[in-house]
């Protein structure tokens, strides 16, 4: 699996991400070899400010995070899907950032948790495996 700064290979066995600031290319690569992960986690993504002071911004963005927990207890950001908050968009981009994680778990062969709030209010509509 990879992506612009995301790595997982089976045959090294580890995963190598950047975690940085917006692709701008600052921050550290990260080396974990996949032994030392404990699962996959898809969590609610904090935006920031939630009171709106003034003009209200032109959408409302959600998000969430997939996560990396070793088993040292460390958490790690792998990748982040962001959308506006308009009902069909949000499910969609939660749907894709199980996608990842399932893909990730499946590859790492590690068990995958959504401890994101969407997951109670979508139902039946989105179902994670893991």
């Amino acid at each position: 699996i990879f992506g612009s700064h995301t790595l997982f290979d089976r045959g090294k066995q580890s995963g190598r991400f950047q975690q940085g600031l917006m692709g701008l290319g600052l921050g550290t690569v990260e080396l974990v070899p996949f032994w030392k992960i404990e699962r996959v986690v898809v969590e609610d993504l904090d935006l920031g400010e939630k009171e709106v002071r003034g003009l209200r911004p032109p959408l409302e963005l959600v998000g969430w995070d997939v996560v990396l927990v070793k088993a040292s207890g460390r958490r790690l950001s792998v990748g982040q899907v962001i959308v506006p908050g308009e009902e069909e968009l949000v499910q969609e981009g939660f749907g894709r950032a199980v996608a990842v994680a399932e893909a990730i778990g499946a590859l790492v062969e590690k068990p995958v948790r959504v401890e994101a709030a969407v997951e109670e209010a979508a139902g039946d509509q989105v179902e994670a495996g893991g």
